[in-house]
């Protein structure tokens, strides 16, 4: 919305009160009293409406501020209907000419439109600003906040430049006061966590060139949230942000006020809608890797961190020596920030494979499917633990079991989350929720090779010294109010949040892969078109991830065939031997698994025809191919739902004709039918991240 203004007050008598407005509340000089320099480094720009009891408060704080860093405040009055409020504001501007103005706008607009309204009119007027803040009206500030805001701006900003990143803002934990609030808490800014919600606080410091680039807030959103769009928008636009301390803001907290409004749902369906590139899944799996090691390999003396599936294997495999090791002490320091700070980085999931089956079962196409299984029941609560046999059984499926810890004997892997490795520390003893994996030793690790030491008792023992390693993280620092993550979320559920799906399988490799679901009784039929596929090109495919609906007699083979061709690099069988997991437990891991994917191959299936919406929501693509001319008019004899219409594409490899006709009589367009093989295994593009800034750069220096 385009906002009309006037500017800076004509000049009126003060009267008494002149005296009174322009002195300081600490005993310092106030800014009337000194030289200002025409050319300000900062701008504050503070919008106004309802708030003319609790202004005084706020201008006593900037009369107070010294002008060792220049700078300017226009105050914007978005139509207050209070009476003779112009007059009052107007006060400030005539007794401070050299850095206050007012300016009224023509009608009112809401907060979003007043702050691009005080944007522009600083633009207008002063091109040496650096950064504008946006107190709000309500709030107070301390002697010194100019000045330490543009220094830790100034800090993050050298950082940021050496990094090749542009900075977008500074932001700090404001305290609070008045009624008691919530914040999110972090010590770093973090792209996943400012998606949940805006780490653009009233206290943030923002380059002027977020608004010289066209940025702006959204003036639609009138019951908050404007500030969580426009810091969603920055990251999308290429900025950063870091995190400063002490700045020196107060953040008044009262029923009523904006924040406190119930309209976050609205306005979190609105976020999406209105940035639907950030929230795509390959978008959101690879900030998260980027943001947070989510695994940690235990050994009995040591852990290693580990940000994705494959950076573990490499680790298992003797590679990337390069990921530190990490002490009990060090350890102990990591879990203490995050009990502190639940948003601060800390490894979810901790696993110990033995030593001699670890480097074959990480090369095997079955490791995906072994991490991804450790993360869901070890998500459950459960202790998971993996035995390797020479079991009669389907490639890949295990056998599973529940079982008490007494009963339970060796494993050759075991799988903790970071709840239940926090209990080991608390009570070394017995835990009772134990579910146990048997394995097929469809590897090759020299027979029945066992690591060194139970896998379990190591994470065990590695817990026991992380909680006696004497190390303490020290009391929370307190905001005026209780630590708070929105939503009840943790770094475990937080790409969950985001995709909308009940686990998450971190795996930011798979946005680049096709996976193909498959029932067993069509798996033949694939296996000749990949073999076909391989011979016309005669170069080695890519190989594909399978997910392998059902089991038939025979299949077993056939799928290790296609695995020693390397035309199958990921599989994950989707049905257990034994009777302890249920049908909706399948659903639960399996829908995290395919989300992670680019692309998604139904092989004339109506499996998991349910999730097409979900899949596209979340930036994945969905292909329906019909490998035989009869396979369409088969498969759509079982009268399929509407959400049959829902795919992308549908992809004819046999004869055309017949197939087309029986697609085209279901309502399919043709635009949306495609003919032949072409760009079918083709691999997809990397995602490109929003880049957060390192560690080095988010800490700014205490003022």
């Amino acid at each position: 919305m385009n906002r009309d203004c006037i500017g800076p007050s004509a000049r009126i008598d003060l009267g008494p009160n002149s005296k009174l407005i322009s002195s300081s509340t600490d005993g310092s000089r106030s800014c009337k009293q000194e030289q200002v320099p025409p050319h300000p480094a900062i701008a504050l720009v503070i919008p106004c409406f309802g708030y003319s009891n609790f202004v005084p408060e706020l201008m006593a704080g900037i009369l107070s501020q010294d002008q060792s860093v220049p700078f300017v405040c226009v105050i914007v009055d978005d139509q207050d209907p209070e009476p003779n409020v112009a007059e009052f504001y107007a006060l400030y501007a005539d007794a401070h000419p050299e850095f206050i103005h007012y300016i009224r706008a023509r009608r009112n607009g809401g907060l979003a439109a007043s702050r691009n309204c005080g944007v522009d009119y600083v633009l207008a007027r002063w091109p040496s600003v650096e950064v504008v803040m946006f107190p709000d009206a309500d709030d107070r500030i301390l002697p010194g906040y100019v000045r330490n805001s543009f220094t830790a701006f100034r800090s993050a900003k050298r950082k940021a430049e050496s990094a090749g990143c542009k900075l977008g803002w500074v932001f700090e934990h404001p305290n609070m006061f008045g009624h008691p609030g919530r914040m999110l808490r972090l010590t770093r800014h973090s792209v996943l966590w400012n998606m949940v919600g805006a780490t653009q606080m009233p206290s943030s410091a923002f380059s002027m060139e977020l608004f010289r680039s066209g940025l702006r807030y959204e003036t639609s959103f009138r019951w908050g949230g404007e500030d969580w769009d426009f810091s969603v928008g920055a990251l999308e636009a290429g900025f950063v942000a870091a995190f400063g301390r002490h700045q020196g803001y107060l953040w008044r907290q009262r029923p009523g006020s904006m924040s406190a409004l119930a309209a976050m749902d609205h306005n979190r369906v609105k976020v999406r809608l209105r940035h639907k590139a950030l929230y795509q899944a390959g978008r959101v799996l690879a900030q998260a890797a980027r943001e947070n090691s989510y695994f940690a390999l235990v050994t009995d003396s040591a852990g290693r961190l580990a940000s994705t599936p494959s950076n573990m294997a490499s680790l298992l495999d003797g590679q990337n020596l390069d990921n530190a090791s990490l002490t009990p002490s060090g350890m102990a320091e990591l879990l203490g920030n995050n009990v502190n700070i639940p948003a601060d980085p800390c490894p979810q999931l901790f696993l110990r494979i033995g030593d001699e089956i670890g480097p074959a079962l990480a090369k095997s196409p079955y490791w995906d499917h072994f991490v991804s299984l450790s993360n869901y029941f070890a998500g459950l609560g459960f202790v998971v633990l993996h035995r390797f046999t020479d079991l009669p059984a389907a490639a890949g499926i295990p056998i599973l079991s529940k079982s008490d810890e007494k009963t339970v004997g060796r494993s050759d892997g075991a799988a903790v989350s970071l709840e239940t490795f926090r209990e080991f520390m608390r009570r070394p003893g017995e835990l009772k929720r134990v579910i146990v994996m048997e394995w097929p030793l469809a590897i090759t690790c020299g027979g029945h090779a066992r690591g060194a030491g139970d896998a379990r008792e190591a994470i065990r023992t590695f817990a026991e010294k992380v909680a006696t390693s004497g190390v303490s993280p020290g009391p929370a620092s307190r905001f005026g109010s209780e630590h708070w993550v929105p939503l009840g979320l943790t770094w475990r559920t937080l790409p969950a949040h985001h995709l909308g799906v009940n686990s998450s399988f971190v795996a930011p490799e798979n946005s680049t892969r096709p996976l193909v679901i498959c029932h067993a009784s069509k798996l033949s039929d694939l296996a000749a078109h990949l073999v076909a596929a391989e011979e016309i090109d005669r170069q080695p495919l890519p190989g594909i991830a399978l997910l392998s609906c059902g089991t038939i007699a025979g299949t077993s083979d056939l799928l290790q065939g296609l695995i020693e061709r390397g035309l199958v690099r990921q599989l994950f069988p989707q049905y257990f031997a034994g009777d302890v997991v249920e049908a909706n437990d399948f659903e639960r891991i399996y829908e995290s698994v395919i989300v992670s994917f680019g692309k998604v191959e139904f092989w004339s299936t109506f499996s998991f025809l349910s999730l097409l919406s979900k899949l596209k929501a979340c930036g994945v693509r969905r292909e329906i191919v019909f490998p035989r001319a009869e396979s369409a008019k088969e498969l759509m004899g079982r009268r399929p739902s509407s959400s049959f219409k829902a795919f992308d594409s549908y992809r004819i490899l046999g004869e055309e004709g017949e197939s087309r006709a029986v697609l085209r009589a279901y309502g399919v367009a043709n635009e949306f039918i495609i003919h032949g093989v072409e760009g079918l295994w083709d691999p997809l593009p990397m995602p490109s991240t929003c880049d957060t800034l390192p560690a080095s750069i988010s800490e700014s220096p205490d003022a």
